[in-house]
């Protein structure tokens, strides 16, 4: 994240000594670079970044209280860094000033910190760490006096991020956050975390069982059951429906290279009929659309049964929803074996309300989507 204005700032220089300071010793040049390293990265270069990724729209969660988890196990001043640099401000820029902040130094005081926390005050958990973190974190959270004994750790924490969504921004390398964004930029994780439903940030399943792992963590899945406001990333309203809906469709069609781990898909349906919900297990290669609006936990989703299993190599998951849906959204599973121009073919009809099916393109009205991580396939 320093490295361009480093460079900028030792450039600068260079070109200084060059033409107008040539008395200028390395000493002195090595350490003018450094103070106006420091200028540039504390003042208009972090203050770009923060405006990129801004989006005009305002955030669901403006006003709500925060609180921030900072993990300082690896480096001490690296989590703190991404705090500041980029969630403070980030969260700073989009209205939400309610903001209380815990920094661990290890797995102990992470589990401590989610088991002795009142989190009644909060209304949205932050962690910044990585996959060990978040893991911790689930860790400590099971072992609170305060979930109930008598439906489980699934169903109580299950609960407890319904009222209280829980979102990671990485801090360092973090596969949760490659699987999910496709980036481990914390800027740009923070912007579509902070533009996403209310209900639908990074929110996270346990479930007790020998299948349910959470990255050879223990008995912890992830599952993603909300993505990206769609409408900020449209193009603008004047230009033809087709040109606003070429880029994502472009994006859709060709970004799709088939993941090694085996995943499984859980639909729910809810119009009435005799297919009912459906649960895929299948190899997935992206199962997030950059234009999608996913629902996040039904409520009726935990009380549907009568799953039916589609078994096979599959070469992408999306799901598309528009604001004259009113919640609904299509979710469209293509096979290995599907042709790029017949899911094209496809996903443009859905742009337009039309579903068409293939036997090797499959598609689903439902409320709700999960993905979850069952490890490579056997």
């Amino acid at each position: 994240m320093a490295s361009v204005p480093l460079l900028a700032a030792l450039g600068l220089m260079y070109a200084l000594r060059a033409c107008l300071w040539p008395h200028l010793s390395l000493t002195g040049l090595v350490a003018a670079a450094v103070l106006l390293h420091s200028a540039l990265l504390d003042g208009w270069w972090l203050r770009w970044r923060v405006m990129r990724y801004a989006l005009p729209r305002p955030s669901p969660f403006k006003g709500k209280a925060f609180f921030v988890l900072i993990d300082a196990a690896g480096c001490p001043c690296h989590g703190r860094r991404v705090y500041n640099t980029c969630v403070r401000p980030m969260l700073a820029e989009a209205g939400i000033l309610q903001t209380t902040y815990a920094v661990t130094k290890g797995p102990r005081q992470t589990m401590d910190a989610a088991r002795e926390l009142s989190f009644d005050e909060f209304s949205v958990i932050l962690v910044v760490g990585g996959d060990s973190t978040v893991h911790h974190f689930l860790t400590g959270l099971a072992a609170r006096s305060d979930m109930s004994a008598e439906c489980g750790p699934s169903q109580a924490i299950r609960h407890f991020f319904r009222q209280h969504p829980l979102a990671v921004v990485p801090c360092g390398p973090c596969r949760l956050s490659r699987l999910l964004w496709g980036t481990s930029d914390p800027f740009a994780v923070t912007q579509r975390l902070l533009h996403a439903q209310s209900q639908g940030v990074d929110a996270l399943e346990v479930k007790d069982g020998p299948r349910d792992v959470y990255w050879d963590h223990g008995l912890f899945r992830w599952g993603e059951l909300a993505t990206v406001d769609a409408c900020a990333a449209q193009w603008p309203s004047f230009l033809p429906r087709w040109l606003r809906c070429a880029p994502g469709l472009l994006y859709a069609c060709l970004v799709t290279v088939q993941a090694s781990g085996r995943l499984s898909l859980q639909v729910w349906d809810q119009e009435p009929g005799p297919s009912g919900p459906s649960l895929f297990g299948c190899r997935l290669g992206r199962h997030w659309a950059p234009h999608s609006l996913l629902a996040a936990h039904p409520e009726t989703a935990l009380d549907l049964k009568g799953w039916r299993t589609m078994t096979g190599d599959f070469r992408t998951v999306c799901g598309y929803s528009s604001p004259l849906q009113e919640g609904w959204m299509d979710v469209v599973v293509v096979r290995a074996g599907a042709r790029t121009a017949e899911m094209a073919w496809v996903l443009l009809l859905l742009r337009w309300g039309w579903r068409w099916h293939s036997p090797r393109v499959h598609v689903f009205r439902a409320r709700g989507l999960g993905v979850e991580d069952w490890g490579d396939p056997g």
